[in-house]
């Protein structure tokens, strides 16, 4: 129920195989928390399970569908925090 597939970005990930790819879109979404979370969540250190929502919503990885990208980003999230501890 995110945006239509015709108005999101498109990414086209790097990688031979699909570990690679999974890579990639980790190291895309942090990146992409690293540049948003200054304006919009500056008290959260790292990527939480919302932003894991609206990435997986508002940004179409080439192969992946949206509750992977969830899947993904939110594991990543977890494993985040669980190193700040």
């Amino acid at each position: 129920m995110g945006l239509h597939s015709k108005t999101r970005y498109v990414i086209h990930l790097q990688g031979k195989d699909r570990t690679e790819q999974m890579r990639d879109l980790i190291l895309r979404a942090v990146d992409l928390f690293d540049r948003v979370q200054p304006v919009f969540c500056p008290e959260e250190p790292c990527i939480t399970r919302k932003f894991a929502r609206h990435v997986s919503l508002t940004v179409t990885f080439a192969g992946f569908s949206d509750d992977e990208v969830f899947k993904i980003v939110a594991r990543e999230a977890v494993r985040q925090r669980r190193i700040l501890r």
